[in-house]
């Protein structure tokens, strides 16, 4: 099952803490400057659209294991796309991935960029569900917690201020919530004693239980180095 299974290479870090995924998207609707996927993608198409062979692949998987009862190994959702576009309001498969794994009991790392885990009802629904019974991890990425700076790099992704309410609402509610100040850039994440103390008690206010903390990867010719 390749299509589920996170390969080492340099685009994927092999410190990603899963080794399984579930890409329900061909591509990321927020396109972010610094963005792995353009490499991930190169010479295929942008066009956001659902992989729905991907998510019965998931479904299948993930009875199996149920009815083997063995322990299950959490599936990252997901690794380079967000899995919570505009788009699936009207596509639904994360929120289809979610079911199945409430229906499966299969844990879920969930990590994503979106506001839409608050203001969709459907995959609202899904997550607190999860969450209640102990099947999941939802992580928010964040590179910078100021607005204006990210405008310039994130200009499709919903802002800072947006996504640090999705972590109150459920970090102050006692679910597990992680950030990832990913990717880490100099100077426009929080880089003095300052901002960086700023940050972690604005996120230690928020019920955050952890912060991972990526540095930004970037091509060879994007650093001017022949």
């Amino acid at each position: 099952m390749p299509e589920l299974v996170i390969n080492v290479s340099n685009i994927i870090s092999p410190l990603c803490y899963t080794i399984l995924r579930i890409e329900p998207y061909t591509a990321c609707s927020y396109r972010c400057i610094y963005c792995y996927s353009r490499w991930y993608i190169r010479g295929g198409s942008e066009v956001v659209a659902p992989r729905r062979k991907a998510v019965d692949m998931f479904e299948r998987v993930a009875r199996h294991i149920y009815r083997k009862g063995v322990k299950p190994i959490p599936f990252r959702l997901s690794t380079l796309i967000d899995p919570f576009p505009s788009h699936e309001e009207l596509n639904r498969v994360s929120e289809r991935v979610l079911s199945i794994a409430r229906k499966y009991m299969h844990p879920l790392i969930i990590n994503t960029k979106s506001s839409a885990v608050l203001k969709v009802e459907g995959i609202r629904k899904g997550l607190e569900e999860l969450l209640d019974k102990g099947l999941a991890l939802l992580q928010l990425s964040l590179s910078t917690v100021d607005d204006s700076k990210s405008k310039a790099l994130e200009p499709l992704a919903p802002s800072p201020s947006e996504r640090l309410l999705v972590v109150r609402e459920f970090g102050l509610r006692g679910f597990p919530v992680a950030v990832r100040l990913s990717p880490y850039i100099p100077l426009y994440s929080p880089t003095n004693e300052e901002e960086v103390e700023f940050t972690l008690g604005l996120l230690k206010d928020a019920g955050v239980r952890h912060i991972i903390v990526e540095s930004l990867r970037i091509e060879r010719g994007c650093r001017g180095i022949d």
